[in-house]
């Protein structure tokens, strides 16, 4: 009987981590999900206008910052969706209802926050009218 004999592989060459490569892989990435996804941009310009309509009417600080972190959390939750669904097709190009139960449950998650952040415009916009009238 021949024994087994586990063989150790030792890489040629050390890899230095680097953040700064890091990060540009996530720029690229990020990059790769708005050439893709639509929704990104809108969302993105949706912050940009919010964030302004908030300085213009003089709502408190905290207003911008929690726009900020609602806004950036949908655009969070859209990437991680983008990168399931390019995951998902890579897997499996066919139509596949458990494949298409993981793309729905994703797009969820961003649904559900983007509700979240809805009712937060909502409630600055009251605020707004309530300055004006």
């Amino acid at each position: 009987m021949a024994k087994l004999q586990l063989k150790t592989v030792t890489p040629k060459k050390y890899v230095i981590y680097s953040p700064l490569k890091s990060i540009k892989y996530a720029i690229s990435g990020i990059k790769l999900a708005f050439a893709r996804e639509k929704n990104l941009s809108i969302q993105a310009g949706l912050i940009l206008m919010i964030s302004f309509a908030n300085i213009l009417f003089e709502l408190p600080n905290y207003w911008i910052v929690i726009n900020l972190f609602a806004g950036f959390q949908v655009l969070a939750f859209e990437l991680l969706n983008t990168a399931f669904e390019t995951l998902c097709d890579v897997v499996d190009g066919k139509f596949n209802y458990e494949i298409k139960a993981v793309k729905d449950i994703a797009a969820g998650a961003v649904l559900v926050f983007s509700f979240l952040w809805l009712m937060l415009i909502i409630y600055q916009v009251y605020l707004v009218v309530g300055q004006i009238f």
